[in-house]
């Protein structure tokens, strides 16, 4: 079964297979219809790809989520979310 678009979201993070290697990469963009995708490795470089790339990779088994969610998005914005409260709650 083909992931549909919303199996991917803006930060997932993703291995793909390139020359026989796995390249842990992560969703920094996709086409506002999601039909071109950008990934982005640690290290900076990037690979673009169509939905209809990313779908035969996905079937092929050369393109698996790791997470689907960015993990240091969702906890900077628990930090933050935090923060607020306990600056609601200072009195001074």
């Amino acid at each position: 079964m083909l992931p549909d678009d919303s199996d991917l979201s803006l930060g997932a993070w993703v291995e793909l297979q390139i020359s026989g290697q796995w390249v842990r990469t992560q969703l920094t963009w996709a086409s506002p219809h999601q039909t071109l995708f950008l990934f982005t490795t640690g290290g900076g470089s990037t690979q673009s790809m169509t939905r209809r790339s990313r779908d035969k990779l996905m079937a092929t088994g050369q393109l698996r989520i790791v997470s689907d969610r960015n993990v240091v998005d969702g906890a900077l914005n628990a930090v933050a979310e935090e923060a607020m409260r306990n600056s609601v709650n200072t009195t001074y």
